[in-house]
Formats: C-alpha cells, sequence, structure tokens
C-alpha cells in the first residue's frame, strides 16, 4: 500500500486525551507507531508513488542524518565546533568550484571570499 487508507480525523481515537505521565516502554512506543501513524503514511520512497517528486531520501543520507544528529554540533562559530566550520569552508569551496564562481570566491584562494554565497 503506497496511499494511507485513513479518513481525516482517524487518529485522534488512537490517541489519550492526555499526554501521558510516565514513559511508554520502547515496544509499545514502536507497536503505537506501527498501528497509529504507519497505517497514516504516505510511502513517498515506495517504487509504486508516481506523484510529486521524490524526496532524495537514500541510505547514505540517511546515514549522514544519524551522524549529523549523534554529532550534534552547533557550528555557529569556530571554537564552538572547529571541525564542523573548516568542513563547512572546504565543503563551500567544492561547492564554488562546482559553479565554476571565480576563484576570489574560494576560502583557499586566500582572498576575501571565504565561502560566503549571498
Amino acid at each position: 500500500v503506497v496511499l494511507p487508507t485513513v479518513e481525516p480525523g482517524y487518529i485522534r481515537p488512537l490517541l489519550p486525551e492526555e499526554a501521558p505521565e510516565n514513559p511508554d516502554k520502547w515496544q509499545d512506543v514502536m507497536a503505537d507507531i506501527e498501528k497509529i501513524i504507519m497505517p497514516g503514511v504516505t510511502h513517498w520512497h515506495s517504487p509504486r508513488f508516481h506523484a510529486y517528486f521524490p524526496t532524495a531520501q537514500s541510505y547514505p543520507a540517511i546515514v549522514a542524518d544519524m551522524l549529523s544528529g549523534a554529532i550534534a554540533c552547533i557550528g555557529f562559530t569556530w571554537i564552538a565546533s572547529p571541525a564542523c566550520t573548516e568542513l563547512e569552508v572546504v565543503m563551500m569551496d567544492w561547492l564554488g568550484k562546482m559553479l565554476d564562481l571565480p576563484k576570489e570566491f574560494l576560502a583557499s584562494s586566500g582572498g576575501k571570499g571565504g565561502g560566503v554565497i549571498q
């Protein structure tokens, strides 16, 4: 099944009136996801889904998202996350080269560009 067969408002009767005060067991959470959530999910990645456009999720994208979430760095300054900041500068140089931007744009050129696209 690619498209959900649920009707609008299906989920409210399946959930408690109030938020739980105590945690549920992991098995119960996963059972709820399977029983309550999954019937209302459109499976965009199914080869039988021919509407709109693909959302570009792939195994590498999922793994990268997991790693990014696990590291959870906030890279607003170099000291906040040197690896995040420096990786961004290198990747912006890669993007600048792919877009065939002038070398002055590149942080590696010694110019003032530093990877800023604005």
